[in-house]
């Protein structure tokens, strides 16, 4: 079972007026593993994860493992009543399909 160590960020959503930022939001993944981060998580507490379409929380997961390219990189789904629980579950299995070693699930 995989252990948190380490520290990691509740990484900010960058945006445009047209979306996400793409550019910047690899630019913020490379500059904190530069600084020696040990995981990343995207889409997390910063409050924006209920305002993303379900499209966009993909995109911004797809872009940050993409640029980490590291194994330990922690997914966050905030869950907002039973309203979002659908959403919720449907990350979840995102993740499970990226294979990646921690989903962190917030309540």
């Amino acid at each position: 079972m995989p252990r948190f160590e380490g520290t990691f960020t509740a990484m900010v959503t960058p945006f445009t007026e047209s979306g996400v930022d793409e550019t910047r939001l690899r630019e913020m993944v490379e500059f904190q593993i530069s600084n020696g981060i040990s995981g990343l998580v995207p889409c997390g507490t910063t409050g924006e994860s209920p305002t993303l379409s379900h499209e966009e929380h993909h995109r911004v997961i797809d872009i940050v493992i993409e640029t980490a390219d590291i194994n330990i990189t922690s997914l966050s789904f905030d869950k907002r009543g039973d309203v979002e629980w659908h959403k919720s579950c449907s990350l979840i299995f995102y993740a499970i399909f990226l294979s990646r070693e921690i989903t962190l699930c917030l309540d």
